[in-house]
């Protein structure tokens, strides 16, 4: 047993003189005088052992086994002729198959192997409509190669897809010179088996019918044989992970044939002999990763990969260049998986695609899927479990119980939680066939604020290579919750990672890049203007009639330009009426910019310089018409003689109640169900509220546009700006495009109707005909090919109208008030204002007055409304208006049965009575035109029926806009704001019977009690309701006609609205009417019996914000730059992207609906009265703009059903059916902050890998699971984990990170449970261990069992983790062990990150040079090898190899060759490397060595790399007594054994006074036993060397003997003179 270092010391020190040891190691920094003499100031290829107890020996290093070269062999077909002359039976036409008029029914392929074997596969060809094939494999050595025998019969079975196909011709294109990879005329075949097919392939065809491949007879010609060409591919490894049966690779080849050489990428399993060497290579991927730099023979940048070993199935590599995105690959994925892969982001964690939105293509009567709005969305999952983007996310569509067959009347929403009995239908197209499946996403809206649940639906094979796929959501699937970060918060908003790491399950990467493109314009560049042309319009009849009956518009400008607002925001665009104003009008900015000056005028926005620039925007307004109602016109209603049976007027449906007749429920809405999915054509279908949900007239709307990258990313969006929507009255007519950018021509538009429906001449909401309209801006967008080159797609988004951003508050039907008198008989409504006995109508006690609040004598003039609104009862709106406008938009006229064809009874008038008495004969004009119907009510108690019948009517009207004039004196002069625009003082919502307090009111309400929402019902006398005309110009309603009142009567739930005192509206302001004043209905229709005039069409109103600067958070550039946009499902993808590209973008906020109200019930106080039995109901249809869907609405309500006496209508709605797009937002492009790729101080965190689950949670990163370190430090080249913890190496940090922190506490039993502490985040806090030191450069660093190890390039150091006390410090292991002039002042040269790369004849200093750490646990060392770039000029590298012996914990040696990579397996160290960087060479790279502990014999030792380079050295000191001179004698080598004796070569001696060379010192030599003695002379003399001290270099070159040296004792006596 070999003696103990002390004892060995004991017996040496025995004479007086202390041997050199090396047990300490290798100190380069003490002085040669002061130095132990227990270490040695150099060494090169040495090893200190202690493998006998503490015994230390120093050693030179064995040879390295070479493991073997990593190479596979591929095949390339080689067809050079294709078969059009040689096939023995000529050309195959299609019909030659079988079930054609020919017999050709199989193909045959024969390979010959190389060991004489042969194997023969068919295929058997189908009839062409079912082309596809049957593989035949009579034995087993073919189905080891059924990927080359299939890929050949795959291709040719292709032609059986085109029945106009030759097939012969399909032959020559498939299997023909230059039509296949690998270069011309080459076919290449990997066997990913390993077992290599070699010989040659023959093709044969059989001329038999027969179904059986055996009987079949096969004919072939010589031409038809080949010669497969076997090819050598040389795999240069990157990176490598023991996954301990087999070593993972990724690595890049070479290949080298006869046809000459291609480089790949690949990724192979390495499987290993017992002795070390390689016994096969299993390829797994073989692609083009784009690792090799451009200069092809000179080597990669390093790989950083990261295995996961989950189960069988599943053993997973995550690999990243820092330049590429991070990729991974699923080792155990099947042989042809990866074959599939086409492009290189195939392979990327973060699978990315341009996915097209959904296409929702039907709902159906046949599931059981929630009620309320649903959007959708899918996902793309790879075979890896890698996935894409999530797509865009579908506009809302609603889903309801009715069936689908169910009338339009009979049809109502649901809350969110019933069953719809639906299925959806979702067609998703351009799929990319990289990916293997799909999976849907479901978005339930559960109110109308952003409130949704998120479920992953389903998840399907995509079927074959198909580019199109529908699913269905049913309801029945067993669907998983998700939250909603999953869907709506991109996964990363990176794809790029210098280091990746992994702990607790978790997939860590940093210092990260965003490889999407981010379009670096200028957020101006698609902002709009709106311009005004200096020139007057020409005057155009606008209406037939003269006078009054004209307004002026742009036909063709005469003179003048267009000319832009300067600034962000239309000087404009606060003014309502900026869409009324004539067309002569010349200073308003409201036009889009014409293609030239004389360009008809029309309303909208551009880009400046639209028709000659590449890129713009252009928008115009557009109307889409839909079928709103069916049941009426103007020419309906039309019967004569007595009426029996159903009469063709408002409904369309009458009933009979003894001798009269009503017309009953429904009484709006379609009959005939026609719409593009078969349903109805407005939005009670679910897909046509999908689509065309537009925008609110007068509103203003901020718009941007958001673009695509290549991989489906969305981009930051680019401002459009602030466009104002066109009112009702605006005129329609010229709202055309100014040119076609494409010809140049003027051309119509502005329109979208069927074929033969004549445009609107307004923007109303509806006309006479039942035809709604939807209004929707219409943009053309021009792309450069430059962009178009750089994208996918875009995407029209808009900021969401939130309540503090309406223009429009609230939009609804204008109701009259009337003032009641201080009487007791007038009830609660004594001394108040309350409603008009006449809710259909307004009252104006002023004969053929034009208006209802006129200031002439006598006529109603108070400040008090009612508006009815969905927005108030079924969307819940509740507003104070006070400091609001009240705005007159448009006109709503009542349907009428014509005088000259209304329905009567008895030749005379239409008429309801009891018996033969009380003829109703009221609510026409005096051309006996009705504006109202009678119905027959639904009763609780029954009433006196006599009154109730000619009491209980109903209007429905439609928004009459074409035959307005508007007051164009007014607008010209700047006086119009008066007559269209009055100031709102105070305004709420009011329920049935609800008092307003009159200190809450304006001043004309200052002597009387306020508001009441009721009033009085008088009965009709003659023809028409009577009650007193107002008395002292007040519109009071007189208590004189006691015997006329006949009941108290409730209001409905509306908006009440009291203007500023001293407004009214005063309608000859708004509009002037058309013919005489006895026909008058235009804006008003005139009684004629009792002075009781009564206007029968209504004031259509909004409630609008005459200003409001704080808009969408304000008008200011930073304000637009910081805004967030919602999707409005309107884009245009992939092909589909053009120069010029036109959408017409709906996804807007603004429903146009009929809805329908009970006006007036009676809800059980029966007053004072002694004919309270007397009731009365009043019906109101009207067209409306809203946010609520109301064709949604559910319960019992009139319109759908009988007005009800005595309740009111119900108001359910669930305001899911309100949803907007609005469930995810985009970020605005900040032109102040830089456009921001990198993120280098940032550390992402994966979700948690579950193991063997499909979908790889190592894919999904949160944006909020990241953490960011101090960028004092610099940016992070590292991470590491040691101990169960994660460390990040920054330039000049070393910070240690809290992941998963938890703490033990007690219980109240005392016993320790373990709690989760910190901020709930995965990294949850740092602690910097150092800010002096740090890393600068990529893989650098390494962890072991006992510390970390890393360059420190700027301090010119190695560094390690280590520990002081109880604490972690980062220590300057070269200081510390004394070594710092191993790498002295190095920080002066050039430290790249390329430790693989080749120095070519010319240096460039910034890709050459990099670190490798290997740590050999073998023999307890860690290698730090680095190559620096030091002088372009000289082609100048140098190269230093440091290893450090854990063990002994010092430096032990230098090593002359370089380590380019390594790995471990089985105990072993293998790696590549070369003596040089020039040496570097693809073959050095693609063979792997290995350390040897076993070599024998001749190079046993001194052969590294591939090289043979003996040599090994030891510089010492000897300093005892170093104040006085001394001659030295003789060196004495003591050796572990004796086969180290006769070594030496070479020694050099070397005092503070001279220097001495022994070169043959085995001419000298003594040796005995196993010592060696040498004197120390100079070769050339035979004299001594003198000095204070000496320094010793032993050099050996054997090949063949170990070198194991105990100690060196030196011989010396004092110099005596």
């Amino acid at each position: 047993m070999a003696k103990s270092v002390k004892e060995e010391l004991s017996k040496l020190f025995s004479g007086g003189k202390k041997p050199n040891v090396f047990y300490k190691g290798l100190n380069t920094d003490t002085d040669a005088h002061a130095i132990g003499n227990d270490q040695y100031t150099a060494a090169v290829n040495a090893r200190l052992t202690n493998s006998e107890q503490d015994a230390v020996t120093l050693q030179n290093i064995k040879s390295d086994g070479t493991a073997n070269f990593l190479s596979f062999v591929t095949n390339e077909v080689t067809v050079d002729q294709d078969f059009s002359s040689t096939y023995p039976y000529g050309a195959i036409s299609h019909n030659s198959f079988v079930g054609g008029s020919g017999t050709v029914s199989f193909i045959q392929i024969i390979v010959n192997h190389i060991d004489g074997s042969t194997s023969t596969a068919g295929i058997k060809l189908n009839r062409p409509s079912s082309p596809f094939y049957d593989l035949v494999y009579p034995n087993a050595h073919l189905a080891k190669h059924k990927d080359l025998v299939g890929h050949i019969l795959y291709e040719i079975s292709q032609g059986l897809t085109d029945t106009t196909d030759n097939f012969n011709s399909r032959i020559k294109t498939t299997i023909s010179p230059g039509t296949f990879p690998g270069g011309t005329g080459k076919l290449i075949f990997q066997s990913l088996t390993n077992s290599i097919v070699s010989g040659t392939v023959t093709l044969k065809f059989s001329t038999t019918s027969t179904d059986t491949y055996g009987s079949a007879s096969f004919s072939a010609s010589a031409a038809n044989s080949y010669s497969d060409l076997q090819v050598t591919n040389t795999l240069e490894p990157l990176a490598a992970e023991n996954f301990g049966d087999f070593v993972a690779v990724v690595g890049s080849s070479k290949k080298v044939s006869s046809s000459g050489n291609a480089f790949s990428d690949q990724v192979a399993k390495l499987f290993f002999n017992q002795d070390g060497s390689i016994s096969r290579t299993e390829l797994v991927v073989d692609t083009d990763f784009s690792y090799r730099p451009s200069d092809t023979d000179y080597g990669y940048q390093p790989i950083k990969l990261i295995k996961v070993d989950e189960n069988n199935k599943y053993r997973r590599l995550y690999f990243t260049d820092g330049i590429q995105p991070i990729k991974t690959v699923n080792l155990e994925a099947s042989a042809s998986f990866y074959s599939g892969f086409d492009s290189l982001d195939d392979f990327n964690l973060f699978s990315k695609s341009s996915l097209l939105p959904v296409e929702i293509t039907s709902v159906n009567n046949n599931g059981s899927v929630n009620s309320g709005t649903w959007s959708y969305c899918y996902k793309l999952m790879s075979g890896s479990g890698s996935g894409s983007v999530v797509s865009p996310i579908s506009n809302p569509i609603p889903l309801f119980p009715s069936s689908l067959d169910t009338s339009y009347s009979d049809t109502v929403g649901a809350d969110v939680g019933d069953n719809s009995n639906k299925s959806v239908s979702i067609k998703i197209s351009d799929l990319d066939t990289s990916y293997e499946k799909i999976q849907l996403i479901g978005i339930h809206y559960l109110d109308n604020l952003g409130s949704a649940a998120f479920y992953l639906l389903k998840e399907e094979k995509i079927p074959g290579n198909e580019t199109e796929i529908t699913l269905v959501h049913n309801g029945n699937e067993t669907t998983t919750s998700i939250t909603a970060f999953e869907t709506l918060v991109d996964a990363n908003t990176w794809d790029i990672a210098q280091d990746i790491q992994v702990k607790d399950n978790r997939l860590f990467a940093s210092n990260l890049t965003n490889s999407s493109f981010n379009i670096p314009f200028g957020s101006s560049l698609f902002r709009v203007k709106q311009y005004k042309h200096t020139g007057a319009g020409t005057r155009v009849d606008d209406l037939s009639g003269s006078g009054n009956a004209k307004q002026d518009f742009d036909g063709v400008p005469t003179g003048g330009a267009f000319v832009a607002h300067t600034g962000l925001i239309n000087p404009d665009i606060e003014n309502p009426l900026l869409y009324l104003y004539g067309f002569n009008d010349t200073a308003k900015y409201r036009y889009a910019e014409g293609q030239d000056a004389t360009s008809n005028t029309y309303y909208g926005a551009s880009t400046p310089s639209f028709f000659t620039a590449d890129t713009g925007i252009q928008i115009t307004f557009k109307q889409k018409q839909f079928t709103l109602d069916d049941r009426v016109g103007p020419s309906l209603g039309s019967q004569t003689g007595a009426m029996s049976g159903t009469v063709n007027w408002w409904s369309g449906n009458m009933e009979q109640v003894d001798l009269d007749f009503f017309v009953t429920a429904p009484f709006y809405g379609p009959t005939a169900q026609g719409g593009e999915d078969g349903y109805f054509d407005n939005y009670q279908s679910p897909i046509f509220a999908n689509k065309y949900t537009g925008y609110m007239r007068g509103e203003v709307y901020r718009f941007a546009i958001q673009f695509y990258d290549k991989q489906g990313n969305n981009t930051f969006s680019y401002p459009i700006g602030d466009i104002r929507m066109p009112e009702v009255m605006s005129d329609y007519r010229y709202n055309t495009n100014p040119g076609d950018p494409n010809s140049g021509t003027h051309i119509a538009g502005g329109f979208t109707a069927d074929a033969g429906v004549t445009p609107p001449k307004k923007f109303g909401l509806c006309s006479d005909t039942g035809l709604g309209q939807i209004l929707y801006p219409h943009f053309t967008v021009k792309l450069s090919e430059s962009i178009r080159n750089q994208i996918s797609g875009f995407n029209i988004v808009r900021a969401e109208r939130n309540d503090g951003d309406e223009t429009v508050r609230l939009a609804g039907i204008l109701n009259q008030t009337l003032r009641h008198q201080d009487e007791t008989d007038q009830l609660e409504c004594s001394n108040r204002y309350g409603l008009s006995t006449a809710q259909l109508f307004d009252a104006n006690l002023v004969t053929h007055a034009n208006d209802f609040g006129d200031v002439a004598s006598g006529a109603i003039k108070h400040e008090m409304y009612t508006i009815d609104s969905p927005d108030v009862t079924l969307g819940k709106k509740s507003i104070n208006a006070a400091g609001s406008q009240l705005m007159v938009v448009g006109q709503l006229k009542p349907y009428k049965v014509a005088g000259s064809t209304h329905p009567d009874w008895d030749g005379n008038d239409w008429q309801i009575k009891q018996g033969t008495d009380s003829i109703m004969n009221y609510g026409r004009d005096a051309s006996f035109s009705h504006y109202q119907a009678s119905v027959y009510p639904s009763i609780t108690v029954t009433p006196n029926e006599e009154y109730l019948k000619e009491q209980a009517v109903f209007s429905k009207y439609y928004s009459d806009n074409d035959n307005i004039i508007l007051d164009n004196a007014a607008l010209a002069s700047g006086t119009a704001d008066t007559k269209y625009l009055h100031n709102i003082h105070y305004s709420q919502n009011v329920v049935p019977r609800e008092v307003i307090s009159p200190s809450l009111l304006s001043d004309m309400a200052s002597d009387n009690d306020g508001f009441v929402n009721s009033g009085i019902q008088f009965k009709t006398v003659s023809n028409g309701w009577s009650y007193s005309n107002g008395e002292d110009g007040d519109d009071w309603v007189d208590a004189g006609h006691d015997s006329d009142k006949l009941n108290l009567f409730w209001g409905n739930t509306c908006h009440f609205v009291n203007l500023v005192s001293g407004a009214y509206i005063n309608g000859s302001s708004i509009a002037t009417k058309t013919g005489s004043s006895t026909n008058a209905y235009n804006w008003r229709a005139v009684g004629h019996t009792n002075q009781q005039y009564w206007i029968t069409s209504k004031s259509y109103v909004k409630i609008i914000r005459g200003t409001n600067p704080g808009r969408y958070g304000g008008n200011s550039k930073t304000v637009f730059e910081k805004q967030r946009w919602i999707n409005t499902g309107f884009s245009i993808h992939g092909s589909n992207v053009l120069a010029i590209n036109e959408l017409a973008v709906f996804g807007g906020d603004t429903y146009v609906n009929y809805y329908s109200i009970n006006k007036k019930f009676d809800g059980g106080s029966a007053g004072a009265y002694t004919n309270a039995a007397v009731k009365s109901v009043q019906g109101m249809i009207f067209p409306v703009e809203s946010r609520v869907n109301v064709d949604m609405r559910r319960g019992r309500y009139f319109g759908k059903d009988r007005p009800h006496l005595n309740l009111e209508d119900e108001y359910l709605y669930s305001q899911s059916y309100s949803s907007q797009n609005n469930i995810k937002s985009f970020p605005s492009k900040d032109s102040s902050i830089p456009d921001v790729d990198k993120l280098p101080q940032t550390i992402a965190v994966s979700n948690i890998k579950i193991a063997g689950q499909t979908n790889d949670s190592f894919a999904r990163f949160d944006a909020n699971e990241s953490y960011d370190l101090d960028a004092n430090y610099g940016e992070i080249n590292n991470l590491i984990t040691f101990r169960n913890d994660l460390y990040a190496l920054q330039n000049k940090g070393v910070a240690q990170l809290s992941v998963n922190t938890k703490s033990l506490i007690k219980d109240e039993l005392g016993q320790q449970i373990t709690i989760a502490s910190g901020t709930g985040a995965v990294i949850s806090d740092d602690n910097y261990i150092s800010t002096t030191y740090g890393s600068q450069n990529r893989m650098n660093a390494i962890a072991t069992e006992r510390s970390i190890y890393w360059v420190d390039h700027d301090n010119s150091t190695l560094c390690r983790l280590g520990a002081s006390g109880n604490n972690l410090v980062a220590q300057d292991l070269l200081l510390a062990k004394s070594c710092r002039n191993l790498l002295s002042n190095h920080r002066i040269y050039k430290l790249n990150n390329n430790p693989l790369r080749k120095i070519a004849s010319s240096l460039d200093l910034n890709k050459e040079g990099g670190i490798h750490i290997y740590n050999d646990v073998l023999h307890g060392e860690i290698g730090f090898s680095i190559n620096y770039a030091v002088d372009a000029s000289t082609v100048s590298v140098v190269t230093k190899h440091i290893v450090f012996s854990e063990i002994l914990d010092t430096f032990v040696t230098e090593r002359q060759h370089f380590v380019g990579m390594s790995f471990p397996h089985q105990g072993r160290l293998y790696y590549n490397g070369a003596y040089n960087t020039s040496a570097f060479s693809q073959t050095n790279r693609s063979r792997l060595y290995t350390c040897n502990t076993e070599a024998t014999g001749t190079n046993s030792v001194g052969t590294y790399v591939g090289a043979s380079n003996p040599f090994f050295s030891v510089t010492f000191s000897v300093n005892q007594d170093v104040s006085n001179i001394k001659v030295f004698d003789k060196l004495v080598a003591t050796y572990d054994g004796t086969s180290s004796t006769g070594v030496f070569t070479k020694f050099t001696f070397k005092t503070n006074h001279e220097t001495m060379t022994l070169t043959n010192p085995g001419s000298f030599i003594k040796t005995i036993i196993s010592k060696d003695v040498f004197p120390i002379i100079d070769t050339s003399s035979v004299g001594r060397i003198k000095g204070n001290y000496l320094q010793v270099t032993a050099e050996s070159t054997t090949s063949t003997k170990d070198i194991n040296i105990w100690s060196y004792l030196t011989h010396y006596r004092k110099n005596l003179i």
